[in-house]
């Protein structure tokens, strides 16, 4: 396996970081670096070494889980490794909030290992249907394995304390790491459906009382009262759950029954008894379960009203709580958050390596990866702050931005990526993009919530095409589309507005945390890290493969003050919208889109 020139100069670094006793080592790799590839080296060189004898790997979604493995058989790195996946997509039962493996009858048939893992959705179906538990073989795998590939959730520690994971002196690596700073503890439940469930109470008595656990009707009714007090407390939370901007719920939980505890602990015992016989009152025991432990946890942690839902949550990532026994974490991310950030969230130094570091390293990507390629135009004269949204010039000029990116897709073919700040300012576009669909005879197709992958599906059967999405959302975190070559299809990436994130009681509750003496400062600092990495994710669904030529513009004359971050690499030009639309056609020649 001969690697690049960057590559060894990644990997060299992080080495010597982690031989000074660093903890936290953050690797910003550009795009088409060879992320994943750099990060397995990094640790079978700790493994050869005995500096660690486990690593876990760790991705965003589940279909991620894949690509190490990819990487693994592509460039025969001897490692044994294997992935890990929850009881949501490997168990028979399915998922039950308890442990129940220890009584489960599929726990003596573990599935046989399959001869590649880049097969594991096909293994787990087949393992269901010749009746083996392709979950308990995971857990045994993963158990022996010395690289354990899983999504972040699972290191969640109420999810690794079930899921038995022992992460001590073990290396973690979190691939696209920018999201690091959004991996807090929570849980969160519809306001009205806990309350619909605590009162079905008196049903829950009449159905134990009729199943085999009736002798346990009597220890249900103890908890009664607290189960009352708590249901007018949930009434009272309701009545200002409309609200549209989110709150904070800590006046009100609490005030939560303390008897919650031990009425979870009764629950959990109730559920077990219930499994070994599968009564029927299973079902009402699990939904009663379900609703009291977020109560339990709002109780003990900060917690919000949002959407018609309770929410707690903790005020840190829950990687801060691994990070004293551990051997090390690394981080890789081609839109890393700074420094400043890292330190201040995680409570601890940070080593942020970026390819800037080392001349020799950024002379050989960018030969690969010529800067040239790329046209980075920032508008001056337009801003999506909330004042300015509805502002008819303000509007003018938006639908100007919007119209030369129809203009250059009408010319030069490919696929025209839209992203506003929010699903609200996508909407206030909504009419416009459809005449403007009309007139230049292009497919238009408009992101839903939650139905990003759909939207992808259809437009990557066009020759020309507008998507427009939402930044944050699924289209532009991650997602590729791609020709037969792997070069983007995505010729033009026109980034419509600054996506700060809205002003929270959470946000503020951080920031208080992480600095009580400087909250306004760090807030400040959190929502413009959250927006540049929004920002810089969208870009980079432009850019995936060295052949890759296109145009990245950016809409909102905030983001003017971050151009060398958002544009490090390529040609930078600034003007009007109006100049945009005037200039479109030149513009796009200037790089034979």
């Amino acid at each position: 396996m001969e690697l690049r020139p960057w590559q060894k100069f990644f990997i060299d670094e992080a080495l010597s970081a982690f031989k000074r006793g660093e903890k936290v080592v953050a690797l910003e790799a550009p795009t088409g670096s060879g992320k994943t590839l750099i990060a397995l080296s990094v640790i079978k060189k700790l493994l050869d070494e005995g500096r660690i004898t486990k690593a876990y790997f760790l991705v965003r979604t589940t279909a991620q889980i894949l690509a190490p493995f990819r990487d693994i058989e592509k460039f025969g790195i001897d490692v044994k490794a294997s992935p890990l996946v929850g009881k949501e997509r490997a168990c028979p039962l399915s998922s039950i909030p308890i442990n129940v493996c220890p009584s489960c009858p599929w726990r003596e048939r573990p599935a046989p290992k399959p001869s590649s893992w880049t097969k594991l959705f096909d293994w787990i179906k087949e393992s269901i249907k010749s009746m083996t538990c392709p979950y308990v073989s995971l857990k045994l795998l993963a158990d022996e394995s010395e690289l354990v590939v899983m999504v972040y959730n699972y290191l969640t520690p109420h999810i690794a304390e079930r899921l038995n994971i022992d992460v001590k002196d073990s290396l973690l690596v979190f691939d696209e790491a920018h999201h690091v700073l959004r991996l807090i503890s929570e849980k969160s439940i519809a306001i009205e459906y806990a309350l619909s469930v605590l009162m079905s109470t008196p049903q829950l008595l009449k159905a134990l009382k009729k199943s085999s656990l009736a002798k346990y009707a009597d220890d249900i009714t103890f908890f009664r009262d607290a189960i009352s007090r708590t249901i007018n407390i949930l009434k009272q939370i309701m009545n200002i759950s409309y609200l549209k901007r989110p709150i904070r719920a800590n006046a009100y939980t609490k005030e939560l029954p303390s008897e919650l505890i031990e009425y979870k602990e009764l629950l959990e015992d109730l559920i077990k008894e219930a499994l070994k016989s599968m009564d029927p009152v299973l079902d009402l025991l699990v939904k009663h379960l379900n609703v009291v432990d977020v109560l339990v946890t709002a109780s003990e942690r900060p917690s919000y009203i949002e959407s018609g839902k309770l929410v707690a949550r903790s005020l840190r990532p829950w990687l801060k709580e691994y990070l004293d026994e551990i051997a090390g974490t690394l981080l890789i991310s081609a839109t890393m958050p700074s420094k400043e950030i890292l330190e201040k969230v995680l409570d601890s130094d940070v080593t942020r390596i970026s390819l800037f570091d080392n001349k020799q390293a950024l002379e050989s990507y960018r030969k690969v990866f010529k800067p040239d390629n790329i046209i980075s135009v920032f508008i001056d004269d337009y801003t999506s702050t909330y004042r300015m949204r509805t502002n008819r010039i303000n509007i003018m000029k938006r639908k100007a931005i919007e119209e030369a990116v129809f203009k250059i897709i009408s010319s030069e073919g490919g696929i025209g990526l839209l992203v506003y700040p929010s699903f609200s300012m996508l909407n206030l576009a909504k009419l416009d993009l459809s005449e403007l669909s009309n007139k230049y005879g292009i497919k238009t197709v408009i992101e839903e919530k939650g139905g990003g992958i759909l939207a992808i599906e259809s437009v990557k059967r066009e020759d020309r095409a507008i998507l427009a999405a939402v930044a944050g959302d699924q289209i532009t975190e991650g997602v590729e589309i791609t020709d037969e070559k792997g070069r983007s299809r995505i010729k033009v990436v026109a980034i419509i507005g600054a996506p700060f994130p809205p002003p929270t009681p959470f946000y503020e509750d951080v920031a208080s945390n992480i600095d009580p003496k400087r909250p306004k400062e760090i807030l400040n600092m959190l929502y413009t890290e959250e927006m540049l990495i929004k920002v810089r994710q969208a870009a980079g669904r432009l850019k995936r493969h060295p052949d890759d030529k296109g145009i990245i513009i950016y809409a909102d004359k905030r983001l003017l003050e971050f151009k060398n971050v958002l544009a490090p690499f390529g040609k930078i030009e600034i003007m009007s919208a109006e100049s945009l639309l005037d200039r479109a056609s030149t513009v796009a020649s200037g790089i034979k889109v």
